[in-house]
């Protein structure tokens, strides 16, 4: 990827019982420290094992607005892009400083980086999930020391986390990759990977965030989205060909990985549920556009005025204006709102699949029905007819990879969900 104007390695990325004290005056809407301490640089905030089975001790820098007495500081931890293969902390520094000096903690992580071979969705959402893990460590590296030491003085209840590009997809999955159904269907083996929370660091503490910044970002399923989730501020460019803007697929170098769902597509999802989630878009621009150089500004306020807002304050009129109306098209004839898996009308088991799957329609009207399976460009690779509710589907000569489940009732009943063939 791309290195940026705002050197990152790819484009930057409770209305609680504390919110009054950071309204009233301009701190964390505009600048206001004119200098930024980094001292706390190499800080080590866990340990956890790599793809490769060695040892990875996790570091990040820490920035603090320079002379700052407040007593309780809200906290931005921010991870870098780079394919989850590669990428530096250090590529961050623009961004952590320009909001360090609105009054903000800013932390940017490093994270385990690297990918089985060869590369695939399997192997690429277990890399999701690691780094998400080592997020987690991070943002209980800082409710601990709340707790204890204090060093750093965060508000534990105005933690945010976000990134760039990689760093995107690892915020959004962190925030909304977070029940056990939904994690059941990523089809990787999350208890051998440590869990929901992992084991990189700082265990007996909570790693909830009160919302969560994504440039360029993306997310496997936007059925993980749900209502009551947390709110996102979202800066990408349509013509965006390394992470994409709507619902297509993401590659790594030649391998074609997985079909995702980009910023434009998950706030179409969020505008439905009703969640916060105002974006930018750059239209007719690629990748690096939240970083250019006619751009930056936009991005940097757009996610202030966000921000500030999650601390309970009304931000100015500034003189930037931004917009929340994607363009984005449906995907293989339905809405990417409608891939869901509900488990009180069928069952699709086991998923991934073999050889065959067993299929059960249970409360489902109708007598007589028909599944379709199509691949990531909308292709249909089968199709069957059927009367009983519970039928057995062979699975063929349907290559490996990440499918669409689209079962019709005669009632006129349509669910789709995602289905992974393995060996």
């Amino acid at each position: 990827m791309n290195k940026l104007l705002l050197t990152l390695a790819s484009p930057f990325v409770l209305t609680s019982l504390f919110a009054q004290t950071y309204c009233g005056t301009t701190r964390y809407d505009t600048v206001v420290f004119p200098t930024v301490t980094t001292a706390d640089s190499n800080v080590v905030y866990g340990l956890n094992t790599t793809v490769g089975g060695t040892m990875d001790t996790l570091k990040m820098d820490i920035y603090q607005p320079t002379g700052d007495v407040a007593t309780q500081r809200p906290l931005i931890v921010m991870a870098h892009g780079g394919s989850f293969v590669g990428g530096s902390k250090k590529d961050l520094v623009a961004l952590c400083t320009a909001f360090a000096q609105r009054g903000y903690v800013t932390a940017s992580i490093d994270y385990r980086l690297g990918m089985g071979f060869p590369p695939d969705s399997i192997q690429a959402m277990s890399a999701v999930w690691r780094a998400v893990q080592d997020m987690k460590a991070a943002v209980r590296f800082f409710r601990k020391d709340a707790a204890t030491a204090n060093v750093f003085r965060v508000d534990p209840n105005m933690i945010f986390v976000g990134g760039a590009s990689a760093g995107g997809i690892m915020a959004v999955h962190y925030a909304y990759l977070d029940k056990p159904a939904e994690i059941s269907s990523t089809a990787i083996d999350t208890i051998a990977l440590g869990g929901i929370e992992g084991n990189s660091g700082n265990a007996g503490y909570s790693s909830k965030v009160k919302a969560i910044v994504n440039i360029c970002g993306a997310i496997a399923d936007t059925s993980w989205i749900q209502a009551g989730d947390v709110a996102m501020v979202s800066a990408a460019g349509n013509n965006d060909n390394t992470v994409p803007y709507c619902t297509n697929t993401i590659y790594l170098g030649p391998y074609s990985i997985m079909v995702v769902h980009g910023s434009g597509t998950m706030v179409k999802r969020m505008n439905h549920l009703g969640i916060m989630n105002p974006i930018h878009t750059f239209y007719g621009q690629g990748h690096s556009s939240p970083g250019a150089v006619l751009n930056v500004d936009t991005t940097i306020i757009l996610m202030s005025d966000f921000l500030y807002q999650q601390l309970g304050c009304t931000p100015p009129t500034h003189p930037v204006s931004y917009t929340n109306t994607p363009s984005c098209t449906y995907f293989g004839g339905y809405g990417v709102n409608e891939i869901i898996l509900n488990s009180e009308n069928v069952s699709l088991y086991p998923n991934p699949v073999s050889e065959k799957f067993a299929l059960t329609l249970k409360n489902v009207k109708g007598n007589k029905f028909s599944a379709q399976i199509f691949d990531i460009t909308g292709r249909e690779v089968k199709k069957i007819s059927f009367a009983d509710k519970d039928v057995v589907v062979m699975r063929n000569n349907i290559q490996n990879g990440l499918y669409f489940l689209r079962i019709t009732s005669d009632a006129g009943e349509l669910f789709v969900t995602k289905i992974v063939f393995t060996e």
